[in-house]
């Protein structure tokens, strides 16, 4: 019989497998403009701008969509990685 304890981190474990993160290196800010990306950025194709990391505002501004082969969200997490929420 497993201990809670053991049972809660085997489903630490098996959440953590599920999550993927953005492993490529990452520019500081917007690649549109500039701007910081806060706790939120896009990997996408914008119509007119081409693919490019983005921040909430540039995203929207410019219609950006979720799904493969138009962008990706990622939200920044407590320890510095960028864990993928949408796409």
């Amino acid at each position: 019989m497993f201990k809670l304890e053991d049972v809660l981190a085997m489903k630490k474990r098996d959440e953590e497998a599920k999550n993927v993160y953005w492993l490529s290196p990452l520019t500081g800010n917007c690649q549109l403009c500039n701007g910081p990306y806060n706790k939120t950025m896009y990997d996408a194709n914008l119509r007119g701008v081409g693919w490019g990391n983005f921040c909430h505002s540039c995203f929207t501004d410019h219609r950006g969509t979720l799904g493969t082969g138009r962008g990706q969200k990622y939200t920044k997490q407590a320890d510095g990685r960028w864990l993928k929420v949408g796409g």
